[in-house]
C-alpha cells in the first residue's frame, strides 16, 4: 500500500466516526442523513455521493451531491417494468431491480467476479471497460450505462444493511480514474452498515414517538374515561374525560386511588366491589352498570367495561378500564319504557275495541300481505287468531284468481294516491263455505311506499239476499209498470175510439140536425137560439177531437210516428208557441208496434213539452233515424241549455212522465235515452231503441 493510499484510508477510517457522530446527533433522521452524504462528498472530494433508500417497491435516491438532474431522473428508479407499465417479477415474486444498483440492492451479486466483494459490493476504478464486454459476461442485470456516459470513471456501490436486510445503497462516483482500493471499500461497507443500523434505530425511535404520541392523543381525547390501574391498585393513567363526568381531575383519581370507589352511590358499590375482585384477582373479563355523585353534587349512570392488561411473558401489568356516561341513555331507557307501557295499554285497548266489534279487523303487511294480527272476529270464518297471524291472506279467498285481482285494485288505489279503498269480495271459511263479504281498508305509506294495510271484513250474506230480493221486487214492479203504461196506452186508444166513434159523431149529428131545423124557424129570437146551441155543440165537438188527439192522436196509426210527430210540432209548437221547428225522417218508416208507437210518441211530445217550458229556445228539430237495426229520434233545441250531471234531479219518479219516465219507458223496449247539454248550448236528447227492420 503506498503512502497515498495509507493516507486514503485513514482518511475513510476517520469518515467513519464522523459520519456515526452525525447520524447520532440531534434531529430528525432524514436531516441525519442529508448532513451524512454532504459530510462524505467534502471528505473525499468525489464528484457525487448518493443514498438509496427503500420506496415501498423501488429504491428512489433519497438525497444526494453532486449527481445533475437530468442524471437523476434518469437513474432515479431502478425499477424493471413491461409494455404496459405493470412491474416485472422474478419466479419467486419479488421486484426486478436493473442495472448495477439493482444487481446490488438485490443481494444476489457473482462472488466470483472481481467487481464484486464478499459483503456485495460493487466496485471499479475504470468503468468504461465494461460497455466493451460480450453480454453474457456482463455482470450488471439490464445495464444503463449513464454513469458511463455522464464520464464516471470511479463508481463504488455499496449496500446498506439493517438487521441483515437490505434497505438501501450507498453510492460514489468520480470521473477519476483509481478513486478506490479494496480497504476503502471495506471501510465505505462498515459506514454504510453503521448507516443502515443507525438509521434503523433513528427511524424506530421516530416512530415510537410518533406511536406514543398517537396513542396520548387517542387516550386524551377520548370522550369516555379512560384509565389504567397498576397490580398496586394505583392509577397508571386518567384521561381527561373524567373531569367532564366526574367534576374530579386527572390528578385528583391519580393522587387518591379509592376516589372512584367513593363517589360511587351506597347502594350500588357492592356492585363495584364485586366486579373488582373478578377483573383485579381472577382476571375476568366483564361490564357493570352503576351510579356515581358527582363534584356537584348530580347523579350520574357509569357503564364500565375493563380487561386484564398482560405483556408478553404473562405478567399482570394491570387493569385498563372505560368509563362511559351512560345517563342520557338511561333516561331515554326509561322513557322508551314509559312509551312502551303506554303503547301495550293502547294496543291493549284497540285488542279489546276491535274484539268487541263483530267485524273481522286486521292488518296486513306490504308488499307480501301477510297477517300482522287479526281481532278475535275472525272465529266467525273457523280459524283462530294464532292460525292466521303470518299467513298471507290467500287462504281467506274464495278463488286464487280474486286474489291476484284485488291486489291489482290495491296497486291501483295507491298509485292514485287513495289513502281507503273499499270493495267486495267472494271469501272462504275454514269449512269451505263461500260468503260475500264488504272490505274496507286504509292504505299507510312511509316514504312514498306503501307499507301497511288495515282493513275490516263485514259479512253482508244477509245484505246480499235483501238486495237480491229488492231487485227481484223491483223487476217485478217495473214489469208491473210497463204492463200499466201498456195498458194505459190501449185504453187511451180506446176511449179516443169511443169518443171519435160515438161521442164525436153524435155532437157532428147534433148540430147537423140543428142546422136542419134552423133553417125552417123565421123568429128572429128562436134563430139566435139555435145559432147559440150549435156554436156550444162546435165548441164541445173541437175540445172533444182535442181529447181525442191528446189521449191517442188517430193520425199516429193512420199516418205513422213520423208523420203523427210532424204534425203535431206544426200545431202545437210552432202555431201556438211560435218556435221555429223542423222534422227529418231519413227513409221509411219500420214496423212498430202499436204500443212501441204509442210510447215513442209520448217521450217524444214530453220532450217537446220541456223544450217549451224550459228551454227559452227559438228553434227545434226532430230527426227520425235508422241505424242498423235502431230506430233513433233526436230532439234538439238551441235553448239555455244546462249542465248534464245536474239531469239526475230530474230523473225521478216525482217528476212525473218527465225525464224519468222517458228513460225508463226506452228500458222497458230495450232502448235507451241519451242526454247532452251545456249551459248556453241548448239540449239534446237521443232515442234508441231495437226495431226490425
Amino acid at each position: 500500500m503506498t503512502q497515498v493510499d495509507r493516507r486514503k484510508t485513514d482518511a475513510y477510517r476517520n469518515l467513519g466516526v464522523d459520519i456515526l457522530g452525525i447520524l447520532g446527533g440531534p434531529g430528525n433522521w432524514q436531516n441525519s442523513i442529508r448532513r451524512a452524504v454532504a459530510a462524505i462528498k467534502a471528505s473525499t472530494g468525489l464528484d457525487a455521493i448518493g443514498i438509496r433508500l427503500r420506496n415501498g417497491d423501488d429504491f428512489p435516491y433519497f438525497c444526494q451531491e453532486g449527481f445533475s438532474e437530468q442524471f437523476v431522473q434518469k437513474e432515479n428508479s431502478l425499477n424493471i417494468r413491461t409494455q404496459d407499465g405493470s412491474l416485472c417479477r422474478d419466479p419467486d415474486g419479488n421486484v426486478s431491480l436493473e442495472c448495477t444498483c439493482g444487481l446490488v440492492i438485490s443481494g444476489n451479486p457473482d462472488p466470483e467476479n472481481p467487481l464484486f466483494t464478499p459483503k456485495g459490493s460493487f466496485w471499479t476504478n475504470d468503468a468504461t471497460p465494461l460497455l466493451d464486454l460480450p453480454e453474457n459476461q456482463d455482470p450488471r442485470i439490464h445495464p444503463r450505462n449513464v454513469c458511463i456516459d455522464q464520464g464516471y470513471a470511479s463508481i463504488a456501490l455499496v449496500p446498506i444493511r439493517a438487521n441483515r436486510q437490505l434497505i438501501g445503497l450507498l453510492q460514489l462516483n468520480d470521473r477519476r480514474k483509481g478513486q478506490f482500493t479494496l480497504e476503502v471499500i471495506e471501510l465505505l461497507e462498515a459506514i454504510a452498515n453503521g448507516i443502515g443500523e443507525v438509521l434503523l434505530r433513528r427511524r424506530t425511535e421516530e416512530e415510537l414517538i410518533k406511536a406514543q404520541e398517537h396513542y396520548r392523543i387517542v387516550a386524551d381525547f377520548t370522550y369516555d374515561w379512560e384509565w389504567w390501574v397498576g397490580p398496586d391498585g394505583k392509577y397508571i393513567y386518567v384521561s381527561p374525560s373524567c373531569e367532564r363526568i366526574t367534576g374530579y381531575t386527572q390528578q385528583e383519581f391519580i393522587g387518591e386511588a379509592d376516589l372512584l370507589e367513593d363517589i360511587i352511590l351506597p347502594e350500588d358499590r357492592h356492585i363495584w366491589q364485586e366486579h373488582q375482585k373478578n377483573s383485579l384477582i381472577e382476571h375476568i373479563l366483564g361490564e357493570v352498570q352503576f351510579r356515581i355523585k358527582g363534584k356537584n353534587g348530580a347523579v350520574r349512570w357509569i357503564e364500565h367495561a375493563c380487561q386484564p392488561v398482560i405483556d408478553d411473558t404473562g405478567r399482570l401489568l394491570g387493569v385498563r378500564g372505560s368509563n362511559r356516561d351512560i345517563s342520557d341513555r338511561k333516561q331515554a331507557e326509561k322513557a322508551l319504557r314509559q312509551k312502551e307501557a303506554e303503547l301495550r295499554e293502547s294496543r291493549d285497548f284497540i285488542r279489546d275495541l276491535t274484539n268487541s266489534l263483530p267485524d273481522m279487523v286486521y292488518s296486513v303487511s306490504m308488499p307480501e300481505r301477510t297477517i300482522e294480527w287479526v281481532n278475535e272476529a275472525v272465529r266467525q270464518l273457523g280459524y283462530e287468531v294464532e292460525e292466521c297471524v303470518g299467513r298471507t291472506t290467500e287462504f281467506l279467498y274464495a278463488i286464487r284468481e280474486d286474489y291476484l285481482a284485488y291486489g291489482e285494485n290495491l296497486a291501483q288505489a295507491f298509485a292514485a294516491g287513495k289513502d281507503t279503498f273499499e270493495t267486495e269480495v267472494l271469501l272462504r271459511k275454514k269449512n269451505g263455505e263461500v260468503f260475500p263479504a264488504e272490505v274496507t281498508v286504509s292504505l299507510f305509506r312511509i316514504n312514498g311506499r306503501l307499507i301497511r294495510v288495515n282493513g275490516i271484513v263485514k259479512d253482508i250474506s244477509e245484505r246480499k239476499k235483501k238486495e237480491h230480493e229488492l231487485e227481484r221486487y223491483q223487476q217485478r214492479l217495473k214489469a208491473l209498470t210497463s204492463q200499466l203504461t201498456i195498458a194505459e196506452e190501449n185504453e187511451r186508444r180506446s176511449i179516443a175510439a169511443d169518443l171519435h166513434d160515438h161521442v164525436g159523431q153524435s155532437l157532428a149529428l147534433a148540430r147537423m140536425q140543428i142546422a136542419s131545423v134552423r133553417k125552417r124557424v123565421t123568429e128572429p129570437g128562436q134563430t139566435a137560439v139555435l145559432d147559440e146551441i150549435s156554436d156550444t155543440l162546435h165548441q164541445t165537438l173541437h175540445q172533444t177531437r182535442e181529447l181525442i188527439y191528446e189521449l191517442s192522436p188517430p193520425q199516429l196509426n193512420e199516418i205513422g210516428l213520423s208523420a203523427a210527430i210532424r204534425e203535431w210540432l206544426e200545431e202545437q209548437v210552432e202555431k201556438r208557441q211560435g218556435i221555429q221547428t223542423e222534422c227529418i225522417d231519413n227513409g221509411p218508416e219500420p214496423y212498430l208496434e202499436p204500443d212501441l208507437r204509442a210510447i215513442l210518441f209520448r217521450c217524444v211530445r214530453e220532450l217537446l213539452t220541456n223544450v217549451v217550458k224550459h228551454a227559452q229556445a227559438t228553434r227545434v228539430k226532430v230527426h227520425v233515424n235508422r241505424v242498423n237495426d235502431l230506430l233513433e229520434i233526436i230532439v234538439s233545441d238551441n235553448g239555455r241549455g244546462f249542465h248534464a250531471g245536474a239531469t239526475e234531479q230530474f230523473l225521478t219518479p216525482q217528476g212525473g212522465f218527465g225525464l224519468f219516465s222517458v228513460r225508463e219507458r226506452m228500458a222497458d223496449f230495450g232502448g235507451a235515452a241519451e242526454i247532452s247539454s251545456e249551459p248556453g248550448q241548448g239540449t239534446q236528447v237521443i232515442l234508441r231503441v231495437p226495431v226490425n227492420l
